[in-house]
């Protein structure tokens, strides 16, 4: 079976770009606290895949991924999805 983490916890709109990936509404979904650590989840074999932001309607560039995945052990990106968010306040 497929496991994914991803910036969580649960709910969250990083959770919602995931369900949109085929499978992984079956698959083993781990929230993480934070970027690094997802990716580290990813690095050490404990997760196959991790769904992470890049840029966001707020702060644009995510620049916690971009270091995260700067750093460490290479990891490839393999796909991107989009999800419309709209506030209402």
């Amino acid at each position: 079976m497929t496991i994914y983490t991803f910036l969580g916890p649960e709910g969250t709109f990083t959770e919602a770009a995931l369900l949109q990936v085929d499978g992984a509404a079956e698959a083993v979904r781990i929230p993480s606290p934070n970027v690094a650590i997802a990716l580290e989840k990813v690095r050490t074999g404990e997760a196959d895949a991790a769904m992470v932001p890049i840029e966001n309607s707020v702060e644009g560039g995510v620049s916690a991924t971009l270091d995260a995945i700067a750093t460490g052990e290479p990891l490839g990106i393999i796909g991107e999805k989009l999800v419309p968010i709209r506030f209402v306040l």
